[in-house]
């Protein structure tokens, strides 16, 4: 059975000195922030237009869960 622990420290060292740190999260603030760097993404202007915008796509993740 898998678990997730509410915290965790991740350390790569292959090429670089890399450590990701990891916490629980609850699903309503993480839908929130979620939604609020999409939307920083969708108004932030590029310097050259011809970059484009920074959110090229949205790629929702599906799940039996409806309320996930």
């Amino acid at each position: 059975e898998f678990k997730v622990k509410k915290k965790g420290n991740f350390d790569y060292k292959s090429n670089h000195d890399v450590t990701i740190t990891t916490k629980q999260q609850y699903l309503p603030p993480f839908k929130q922030m979620i939604a609020r760097r999409e939307q920083e993404l969708r108004n932030t202007k590029p310097v050259d237009p011809l970059d484009g915008n920074y959110l090229k796509q949205v790629y929702p993740v599906h799940t039996h869960n409806p309320d996930k």
